[in-house]
């Protein structure tokens, strides 16, 4: 997959990171029955994108919700993850201006 200038600009402002190398945006954003054979190893990649997901969302409920015990933490960044919350987020956030 390949992106053109005016969305890989606004896939990077969203995210708030500029890639060195926009190949691995265009890769993060492709489903891998699109990709086909020979690719990197998507499972592995999604691994390591869902362990930095879970590392951003834990720091930011720890220093938002400094009352909440561990086991509470815990179930909130669950949700947040979660394929439902992160639709949402999607939908009501990105997709709208993604056209």
């Amino acid at each position: 997959m390949s992106l053109d200038e005016a969305r890989r600009t606004r896939a990077e402002a969203l995210l708030g990171h500029t890639f060195a190398d926009p190949s691995l945006l265009a890769a993060a954003l492709t489903h891998p029955n699109a990709a086909g054979q020979g690719g990197p190893d998507w499972q592995r990649l999604e691994f390591l994108g869902d362990s930095v997901l879970n590392v951003a969302v834990s720091e930011a409920i720890f220093l938002r919700h400094p009352e909440v015990p561990e086991g509470g933490l815990t179930k909130l960044r669950a949700t947040m993850v979660s394929g439902p919350a992160l639709t949402e987020v999607f939908v009501q956030r990105i997709a709208v201006t993604w056209r």
